[in-house]
């Protein structure tokens, strides 16, 4: 027995001696290590007659990225064109004028749309046919479609996320807006099919939106990120998302729900729409991006004026981020918005006759200026404090703003009644949406709900004698223009007929003008109130811009109502989308810089 177990010793001394050798030889052997695969990058060039659309985003591939679908503006309207990766050649798709922000069914058969014509979220084969309506949608914000046949989608600028069935049907609240929210936007699932992130808007303005989480099953919640919008989640384990107008990635842990390491950047110049925060790019499954960039001048804007007749001229020398421009009382004068390149607007004062501004506020983010009958003061809304409050200051700076109302949720200024008693604000709140309340225009003033329903309602404006009231609400599913009685809204009545936002009265109090998808229309106003008003005319084609509040007045006319003043976007037209192809590393969630 001793002799055997001496034996057993020295096979297994042996053994031992092998595996050694064998782990130092594995240890010390150079070995290849496996080396990304390539960066591969081409262009899609479009006709310069057919560009990308610049509402939403107009970019989507399927799961697999073999296709991608994207909304171009020709012959007046958006129509949706997709593109196999294996050909050379866009294809059309039939009866989709009006499309934007498609998006494909996860075995890439269907492409949803919104359609801007009609205020509906629509679906076609991708292979063409009829389109088939799913629900209304007045001004959609994003949509993903899930792996049990749901579509998740934002209505309007207003709302949490709802859910519908793919074939069509009631949609149903799936996020409601929680303390300081007042939208949720740019849906897109993650990799268990079940959870679905988006896009918060904290105080109405890309740097205060963070992306969360919800979850289908639980409806539980969480913060994934913060000061990033528009996400997107690539098999590589990276999230791609929007942050001070360029996209990034960061690695992510998709079961965990949680971001780690640092955030590399991809493309620092995209084209973004500011007025829904939406930046032009794809993400496929496999990581394959494509996007649309932007020049220097991508987002500059000039005041223009137009009388419905002439060619728009322009008003001011200057160019820039302008937005919400009004005149004071006297004419000579405009209170407009600026936006910073970090992204932080200021309200500003426009000389008309010399063309020079002058800085009104600081401090914060300030937007939405209303000018007192008596144009010397500026009501504004600011973010000093944490979220959207109500201000107001001399118009010549003379003195430091002054905090008007403060409430429990987001507010933005719309009127002043023309003997200077009231303010008319829009206040956001995560039950009832957008509501319409008045204040006596003074520090201290108490403001009572004027409008406050299930509905949206907002901007509302008064008429030059103060009897009347104009504003827009989504009640009925689209965005309409009513005009009622102030200071009860007893007796209404609807302007628009086919949509409308951005509601303003002529000086004379004839006729209410407002915006809609045909563009810039007069609708005119009976002397008696019980007279239902005649039909709306089109004064100017919808070519304007919109603000960072798209639903918001974006445009004024002059107070002898000659003439309007608009916000012309010099974006140019894109007409280039690039594709990339192995971005991001495959499977080690490590990013690659370009």
């Amino acid at each position: 027995m001793a002799g055997k177990a001496w034996i057993l010793w020295g096979i297994g001394g042996i053994l031992a001696g092998l595996l050694a050798a064998g782990a130092a030889w594995w240890l010390l052997t150079p070995r290849e290590v496996p080396t990304p695969p390539r960066v591969l990058r081409f262009l899609i060039d479009l006709p310069l007659e057919a560009p990308l659309a610049q509402r939403g985003n107009p970019l989507a591939f399927s799961r697999d990225g073999a296709y991608l679908v994207f909304a171009a503006q020709g012959s007046g309207a958006s129509r949706l064109f997709v593109r196999s990766l294996d050909e050379f050649e866009s294809r059309p798709l039939p009866n989709t004028d009006g499309a934007y922000s498609p998006f494909f069914s996860p075995d890439g058969s269907w492409i949803g749309y919104f359609d801007a014509r009609d205020a509906k979220l629509k679906k076609i084969l991708r292979t063409g046919g009829e389109p088939v309506t799913i629900c209304p949608a007045p001004f959609g914000l994003g949509a993903a479609w899930t792996p049990e046949d749901l579509i998740v989608f934002s209505p309007d600028s207003f709302s949490g996320l709802m859910k519908v069935p793919a074939g069509g049907g009631a949609p149903e609240p799936l996020t409601n807006l929680e303390d300081q929210e007042f939208t949720h936007r740019w849906p897109a699932l993650l990799p268990d099919g079940e959870t679905v992130m988006f896009t918060a808007g904290m105080a109405g303005t890309p740097v205060h939106a963070r992306t969360a989480s919800v979850s289908l099953r639980s409806g539980m919640r969480r913060i994934l990120l913060e000061n990033a919008s528009q996400a997107r989640y690539a098999d590589s384990g990276s999230l791609v998302f929007l942050r001070d107008n360029a996209l990034a990635a960061i690695p992510f842990d998709s079961g965990r729900l949680e971001a780690y390491g640092s955030a590399a950047g991809l493309v620092p110049d995209l084209a973004i729409d500011q007025s829904s925060w939406a930046g032009s790019y794809a993400l496929a499954g496999n990581g394959m991006i494509a996007y649309a960039t932007r020049d220097s001048n991508h987002y500059l804007r000039s005041l223009v004026w137009a009388d419905g007749h002439a060619v728009p001229t322009r008003a001011v020398v200057s160019r820039g981020l302008f937005s919400y421009p009004r005149f004071a009382p006297d004419g000579q004068r405009l209170a407009l918005v600026i936006q910073s390149e970090e992204n932080r607007s200021e309200v500003w004062i426009a000389n008309l006759a010399n063309g020079s501004f002058s800085l009104l506020t600081s401090g914060g983010s300030n937007t939405m200026p209303v000018w007192t009958p008596d144009g010397e003061r500026v009501v504004f809304a600011s973010d000093r404090g944490g979220q959207w409050s109500l201000f107001w200051m001399p118009a010549d700076g003379s003195a430091p703003a002054e905090l008007l109302h403060r409430g429990e949720h987001p507010q933005l200024p719309t009127g002043c009644s023309p003997d200077g008693r009231y303010l008319a604000f829009t206040e956001f709140h995560p039950s009832t949406r957008a509501d319409i309340w008045i204040m006596p225009l003074h520090p201290g003033g108490r403001a009572e709900p004027f409008l406050r329903t299930g509905a949206a309602e907002w901007g509302l404006v008064f008429s030059p004698d103060g009897r009347q009231v104009a504003y827009a609400s989504d009640e009925g599913g689209l965005n309409h223009v009513y005009a009622a009685g102030f200071p009860r809204p007893a007796s209404r009545w609807q302007v628009s007929t086919a949509e409308g936002t951005e509601p303003v009265w002529a000086p004379a109090g004839h006729e209410i003008y407002f915006r809609s998808i045909r563009g810039l229309m007069a609708a005119p106003i009976p002397g008696n109130p019980e007279d239902p008003p005649g039909p709306a005319r089109r004064i100017l084609r919808d070519q304007y811009a919109k603000g960072a509040f798209p639903l918001f007045q974006n445009y004024d006319i002059s107070p002898d109502g000659n003439r309007f003043l608009m916000v012309f976007s010099d974006r140019p037209a894109n007409t280039r989308i690039h594709v990339e192809l192995n971005r991001l590393i495959s499977g080690t969630g490590a990013i690659t810089s370009k």
